[in-house]
């Protein structure tokens, strides 16, 4: 479990349509401080949809939402971020043309303290970045792309974190090394919400979590529950 059990994102009975397609249905979920929660399942799956939701960027068409325990189901997307969830999303979308710097500079939006003592948090965390925080966003590796992403995603000093499939077309090193900097982030006191299809590695890092198979949840609880059960083993984490 995490640090605490301060509760900061809880939903309930959500469920979200894409026009006539049930996306996710009836499902709870909860992320409390300090704690990685991983959301699992295959491609389709609603991670993404869930996730969107979370943001305003699709209404939860039922249920509820609460960050920081404030109802958001209805907030506008803008103070949904402002009030401090970053989203990492799939495919990364950094702006290729700016600079590393920039694009870190424009993660730093909603952040109220000092932006270039926070911009150094980031080197040094993300010693390449700095190497590389005059070139172009674009001309950075894949792998590369993901980091600034991430610390992107940091600059603001969200009270939560949600990475979607942050693993997705990187390679195996590459992946292994951002799953240890979540892990670094968790002892700092982070709170992540890691949406993934790579059960194996988000496994290792997770306090708990949730397995969704088209908008349901099908499992809820630890890595270690999720390992012991034999059916669901080899259904989600066998085949990564």
């Amino acid at each position: 479990m995490g640090k605490n059990n301060k509760n900061i994102l809880k939903l309930e009975d959500v469920s979200v349509n894409y026009g006539m397609i049930s996306a996710v249905r009836n499902l709870s979920l909860e992320v409390n401080e300090g704690e990685i929660v991983a959301l699992l399942g295959a491609n389709g799956a609603g991670k993404s949809s869930l996730i969107a939701s979370i943001l305003g960027v699709n209404r939860a068409k039922k249920g509820t939402i609460s960050f920081l325990d404030r109802d958001i189901t209805r907030e506008s997307t803008d103070k949904i971020v402002s009030s401090g969830i970053a989203v990492v999303p799939e495919g990364w979308a950094i702006l290729p043309l700016m600079t590393v710097k920039e694009n870190l500079q424009l993660g730093a939006y909603h952040f109220k303290g000092n932006v270039n003592e926070r911009l150094d948090k980031m080197f040094q965390r993300f010693p390449i970045l700095y190497d590389r925080r005059n070139l172009p966003g674009g001309s950075l590796s894949g792998g590369q792309q993901q980091m600034l992403a991430t610390a992107r995603g940091l600059m603001s000093d969200p009270k939560l974190l949600i990475l979607d499939e942050p693993s997705l077309g990187l390679a195996p090193i590459i992946v292994s090394e951002l799953f240890d900097i979540l892990k670094e982030l968790r002892k700092e006191g982070q709170t992540i919400l890691l949406a993934e299809q790579n059960a194996h590695k988000a496994m290792q890092c997770a306090d708990r979590v949730y397995v969704l198979e088209v908008g349901n949840v099908v499992f809820a609880g630890t890595p270690q529950d999720l390992a012991n059960n034999p059916v669901l083993q080899k259904a989600y984490v066998g085949k990564t």
